[in-house]
């Protein structure tokens, strides 16, 4: 996606996902690099084993649910005064939702992260950087 298509797409509002979560609808428009990081703080306390059988993995959802469930209502809540409060109440039906609704969500705000847009920027950050840095 190019710049012009992420204006247009602000701009228009059409730059969005809704989700399910306990089969309530919510909207999680692009996040912030705040959102994010408040997002991965959570993702990273997030232990999974080894082991690729699906019973050991259920045995980490129990110490994994409330990591998962924040990095959920992060997302949603996205950045407004008492987002602390607002994702509180999120989490409450966020933990009402099936792994399904979970892995959907999950699927749909992967691609709002932009990753390729983050590298586009660090890119030209670096080769100004290089200008900026040249000797005379």
């Amino acid at each position: 996606m190019n710049a012009e298509e992420l204006v247009s797409k602000s701009i228009v509002g059409t730059d969005f996902v809704t989700v399910f979560f306990g089969g309530k609808p919510f909207t999680i428009y692009p996040p912030s690099i705040k959102i994010i990081c408040r997002a991965i703080a959570d993702i990273c306390k997030i232990e999974v084993g080894e082991s690729k059988s699906t019973l050991d993995a259920l045995s980490y959802l129990p110490q994994n649910k409330k990591y998962i469930i924040r990095v959920m209502s992060a997302f949603v809540v996205g950045d407004k005064k008492n987002w602390r409060w607002a994702a509180f109440k999120v989490g409450k039906q966020v933990e009402k939702s099936t792994n399904k609704e979970i892995i959907e969500a999950w699927n749909k705000i992967i691609p709002l992260l932009g990753g390729q847009d983050f590298f586009d920027y660090a890119t030209s950050m670096k080769s100004v950087q290089k200008m900026v840095a040249k000797a005379k």
